[in-house]
């Protein structure tokens, strides 16, 4: 059987179409959530939230501190014009305060919860 180029590229096109379609129609198996992923929050529901700690890798990378007050002026740089001395997580984008808990979730950190003073080096200044 003679297949010229025309006849092949159909044929590789709707066997490709029929491999994503059998692959988007997959059950797919429960995965189990590690801290630090997205979608940690599956998890976060069955046990009760913890304060993250300093040593979290994540929190770590990111030069977290619960106190802001701790860290060096030198590493706390103006940002959006606020002066770092101003800078902490509750005015931060990346928080959303928990209520019935002293701190709140921060998108970036997954493992807990942070404090409200806290802050850490990828603050950005929240919309009001």
């Amino acid at each position: 059987m003679l297949v010229n180029r025309r006849k092949l590229i159909q044929i590789v096109a709707l066997g490709s179409a029929a491999l994503i379609a059998q692959a988007c129609t997959k059950k797919s198996e429960p995965e189990t959530q590690v801290s630090g992923e997205l979608g940690a929050e599956a998890d976060a529901a069955q046990k009760p939230l913890e304060l993250v700690a300093e040593t979290d890798n994540t929190a770590v990378a990111l030069g977290y501190k619960h106190d802001g007050s701790t860290v060096p002026a030198a590493d706390k740089a103006e940002k959006n014009g606020t002066p770092g001395a101003q800078q902490n997580c509750t005015n931060c984008a990346f928080y959303a305060a928990i209520e019935g808990v002293d701190g709140g979730k921060c998108t970036l950190i997954q493992a807990g919860y942070v404090k409200p003073l806290g802050w850490c080096k990828s603050w950005s200044l929240k919309q009001a």
